[in-house]
């Protein structure tokens, strides 16, 4: 991991430093570089005959292209730019290519209460998670790519100490279908969907623990302009390896999903194509929304042969392999500083149990069969100031592994935010019961800063 660390500030000095000019000024964007280019051009041209009008049209053509696209990209193309919630971004001469580079850490602590058995409380501070996002296009915005590292102990599973998280490449060529390759984030529950850098409590749903689909590598074919209805529906349809990320089961079945959303009164503004962090996947109002926003979804995904108690996460088999049946249903809504969020989930095997004989030994592995629900409410004053309630809980599937038992959670907390998700800090109190994962009768208290540069 050090040499990893130690290569990335490197790359940092010596793609920063030349950029930066001396005793000057930084371009605020690649508009000033093309009026300077533009000015250049037309002062040469004066020195021409009437013959060379057509050239300056051409070249007032080129430029006024150029700005229409940066308008209809996804990036903003500034030559370079420094700040809080935009990170560091880049732009080749002549805005074609782009690279943008952002950091995210949480800083956290937690403190357990248990007085059933004072053996397990105990305090922690942890770094919950240390992230690198590298994104960025090329060729125009026909093609976009999405790179995050994650450095924190547990932004890697524990079997597996590989740090990418995500590794995408999106064709963004047509106009109403766009194709995503790569490891990415199953398109299931909204939760899961929201990046952990934009939620209104330090982490989410013990439900979305349970039940969410997490990442995996495939392809997705997504829309946000399904029949012309832009901003109105949108639909997303993948084929992935089933296996969860960085790893691969030569002898499993694929994951296919399919997700649909409703937006009756229009989507939260916009919805960045390579992004997580604006208003469409987020869970506070920071728009405050004058006319309700409302976002209805389901979907529904089968995993055929994992050897995954999850499904696509959790532990790994010794034998066992099952097909699993996936469904979920979010609602959504955003209202002048008020959030609503409300989610069911589901996940059933085909089978309750599968035996083996191992060295004269009869070895039984338990699927693992779970549905459950959370509802999350919150309000955003004036003064950057929010609070927040959840109610959740899972239960087994009946004939399922037998260990698993009705797991809750109930609480809620505060945030301030200092720059919106970009720098925050959150706090809360949730009294929690359940098994295996969850310690029966215990109450959990959690403070935690967030930088996302």
């Amino acid at each position: 991991m050090k040499p990893l660390l130690r290569l990335l500030i490197l790359f940092f000095f010596f793609c920063l430093h030349p950029i930066l000019p001396e005793d000057k000024g930084l371009p605020d964007s690649d508009n000033q570089v093309n009026q300077e280019n533009a000015e250049n051009d037309v002062s040469k041209n004066t020195i021409q005959d009437k013959n060379s009008e057509p050239n300056q049209d051409d070249q007032k053509a080129k430029i006024k292209n150029k700005e229409r696209a940066k308008e209809t990209s996804t990036f903003q193309s500034n030559w370079f730019t420094s700040r809080v919630g935009e990170g560091f971004t880049i732009t080749s001469d002549d805005g074609e290519s782009l690279m943008n580079i952002r950091i995210r850490g949480q800083f956290r602590g937690t403190s357990r209460i248990v007085p059933e058995d004072k053996n397990k409380e105990g305090s922690t501070f942890e770094i919950r998670r240390l992230r690198m996002i590298n994104r960025g296009k090329v060729k125009g915005d026909e093609w976009h790519y999405n790179v995050q590292l994650g450095f924190a102990e547990r932004d890697q599973e524990i079997d597996q100490d590989v740090p990418l998280r995500d590794a995408i490449l999106t064709y963004n060529g047509l106009e109403r279908i766009k194709f995503s390759f790569g490891q990415m984030k199953i398109p299931f529950n909204r939760q899961r969907l929201i990046s952990s850098g934009a939620l209104q409590l330090p982490d989410r749903s013990i439900v979305n623990a349970e039940l969410n689909l997490d990442r995996d590598v495939g392809i997705q074919a997504f829309s946000n302009n399904l029949f012309g209805l832009t901003d109105y529906l949108s639909i997303n349809l993948g084929v992935f390896g089933g296996d969860g990320r960085n790893r691969t089961n030569p002898g499993s079945g694929l994951l296919t999903i399919a997700k649909l959303t409703y937006y009756p009164f229009g989507n939260f503004l916009s919805n960045r194509l390579a992004g997580v962090d604006d208003e469409l996947l987020a869970e506070t109002d920071f728009a405050r929304e004058k006319t309700p926003k409302i976002a209805i979804g389901i979907a529904s995904a089968y995993n055929n042969k994992t050897n995954r108690e999850r499904s696509t996460f959790g532990k790994v088999y010794q034998f066992a392999e099952f097909d699993y049946r996936h469904y979920s249903a979010d609602f959504m809504v955003k209202w002048m500083g008020f959030t609503f969020l409300t989610e069911l989930l589901s996940r059933q095997a085909n089978l309750p149990y599968i035996e083996k004989n191992i060295n004269n030994q009869l070895i039984r592995e338990y699927s693992r069969s779970t549905y459950g629900y959370f509802i999350q409410t919150s309000y955003l004053f004036e003064s950057n100031w929010e609070l927040t309630a959840r109610w959740g809980e899972f239960k087994p599937w009946e004939g399922t592994n037998p260990e698993i038992k009705l797991s809750r959670e109930m609480g809620g907390g505060i945030s301030y935010y200092f720059s919106k998700h970009n720098l925050k800090w959150q706090a809360d109190y949730f009294k929690l019961s359940g098994d295996p994962t969850l310690t029966i009768g215990s109450y959990e208290i959690r403070t935690q800063l967030q930088l996302f540069y």
